[in-house]
């Protein structure tokens, strides 16, 4: 295959503590690839900033994707009551859009650290916020 991510856990009585685990990234080379600790697969060579960078982005990613779900019914919610009372429903659409510029600002600014692009966090970020509107045009 082209990656894993498997990773297996330790008990220490207390709690469930993932362990760094050997995985064959099928890529071949020499390099070792291993899984660690937080479930980011790296190369054995990688520096203490690439992999910070790597689980900053992976961050950005899943923080961007439960984002994406949690809008899709704050559509579907201004949509219902826009149809209600077009006034409140305005109220609604702007206290949800100032309430989405700390969200966006989540997703971007891991992904700004690690990759300092600018434009790619800030795309990042307003993707996360596209299924409102698809949630209200549903």
């Amino acid at each position: 295959g082209n990656g894993a991510s498997l990773v297996g856990s330790c008990d220490n009585g207390s709690e469930n503590v993932p362990a760094p685990i050997d995985v064959d990234m099928g890529k071949g080379g020499d390099e070792e690839r291993v899984v660690d600790s937080s479930g980011v697969p790296k190369l054995a060579s990688m520096t203490d900033e690439e992999i910070e960078n790597k689980k900053l982005v992976r961050m950005g990613m899943q923080t961007a994707v439960a984002i994406a779900l949690h809008n899709f019914p704050e559509g579907l919610a201004t949509f219902v009551a826009v149809l209600e009372d077009p006034k409140i429903g305005a109220i609604l659409a702007v206290a949800i859009g100032i309430h989405n510029i700390p969200e966006g600002f989540c997703v971007a600014l891991p992904i700004y650290y690690a990759t300092g692009n600018r434009t790619k966090a800030f795309w990042w970020g307003a993707l996360s916020g596209m299924t409102e509107p698809v949630g209200a045009l549903l």
